[in-house]
């Protein structure tokens, strides 16, 4: 919500396969991850990109 205030867009989510569909499909200019995420961590992401 702060970014939102601030002016900002951002996407989020729970998923670490999704979020390498929305890192593939869009264009961002920070990518903050959970390197904890059950499942597909965002190492995993890392790897997969």
């Amino acid at each position: 919500m702060i970014l939102e205030v601030l002016g900002h867009d951002f996407s989020s989510t729970n998923s670490g396969k999704e979020a390498v569909d929305l890192i593939k499909n869009n264009s961002y200019d920070v990518i903050l991850l959970d390197l904890a995420m059950p499942g597909f961590s965002g190492l995993d992401v890392i790897n997969e990109l």
